[in-house]
């Protein structure tokens, strides 16, 4: 087997049209909710200098603003997965590839326009949508019960530190803004945010791009998959040793290890419709030491059929 990858230039583009397709996904999420984290450490703020719980104020912030905005999302993603494998089977089923522009945000609802210009060449319908809503609404829950988690942690010391101390409500303020900087939850230091949104929908982009490919016409001349990074210095070494790896569609390999295979992972499968030399994954050199291939804990699965939808 060769070491040389046998990613082709028209292969690494494709890799990096799915990388644009979740990146304006993401942006439209950010746009909506860039100044949560500002309400997010008022309430917490408010809630501080009433004698309550700042963590549980946080939390009802995120409920009833980025939640929502969170499922919409992974939803649009989704279907942003799909109508991508639709654009990739163009001339085998007669996909018309020029279409209007579907990641211009309506207003008052974000992913309303997106989602309803990628619904056509996706091939899905209402019923389709509401299903995923569902089934998003349901993974956005539990992805924010991470995050409430930390918060709950970070604003509990943050409590704690400002009790023993005596601090004063100027003081206060300054050292609860300071544990929002550190959490990522500020407009002008959004880091956890941007990651939130960037997986989350990559992981559902992933999911409606996988369950696309489970349809019996697309399967009957689907052979394999070619794991494609998008070549930049950006990418991280444990998946650098992943690029080219082409193996049948069926191969083991695809259960554990189909992007996004960390947070904010940014690589891609390619659809391979005729045979192809095998390619397996294999170390890369980083300063004179061998960087084994590898998964982030949490992300060796099948999103497609973990989420378990249909397209």
């Amino acid at each position: 087997m060769s070491t040389r990858s046998p990613v082709t230039p028209a292969q690494r583009r494709a890799a990096l049209l799915q990388d644009r397709d979740k990146a304006r996904l993401e942006q439209i999420g950010l746009a909506a909710v860039q100044r949560i984290g500002f309400r997010a450490q008022q309430a917490a703020w408010r809630a501080w200098r009433a004698g309550s719980d700042p963590g549980n104020a946080v939390s009802d912030v995120l409920g009833r603003e980025l939640l929502p905005v969170l499922r919409d999302a992974m939803v649009a993603g989704h279907v942003a997965g799909a109508r991508r494998n639709r654009l990739d089977l163009g001339p085998r089923r007669a996909v018309a590839a020029k279409l209007p522009d579907p990641f211009l945000p309506a207003r008052g609802d974000p992913y309303r326009k997106a989602t309803r210009s990628l619904l056509r060449i996706a091939e899905l319908t209402d019923d389709d949508l509401d299903r995923l809503a569902a089934k998003y609404g349901d993974q956005a829950v539990k992805v924010l019960a991470g995050v409430d988690r930390q918060v709950g942690r970070t604003l509990g010391r943050t409590v704690a530190e400002l009790a023993a101390e005596g601090a004063h409500v100027r003081e206060g303020k300054r050292r609860l803004a300071e544990a929002f900087a550190r959490l990522g939850l500020t407009p002008s230091n959004s880091f956890t945010l941007e990651a939130l949104f960037r997986t989350q929908t990559a992981i559902a982009y992933s999911a409606g791009k996988w369950n696309a490919e489970q349809d019996p016409e697309v399967q009957e001349i689907l052979w394999g998959y070619r794991y494609v990074t998008v070549g930049d210095d950006r990418v991280r070494p444990e998946h650098a040793g992943y690029d080219g790896v082409t193996l049948p569609k069926d191969d083991p390999f695809w259960l554990e290890s189909t992007p996004p295979n960390g947070w904010a992972c940014r690589c891609a499968t390619i659809p391979m419709f005729a045979e192809a030399p095998l390619y397996r994954p294999r170390t890369v050199d980083v300063d004179g030491r061998d960087v084994p291939p590898s998964t982030d804990p949490g992300f060796a699965v099948s999103f497609g059929t973990l989420v378990g939808l249909g397209a």
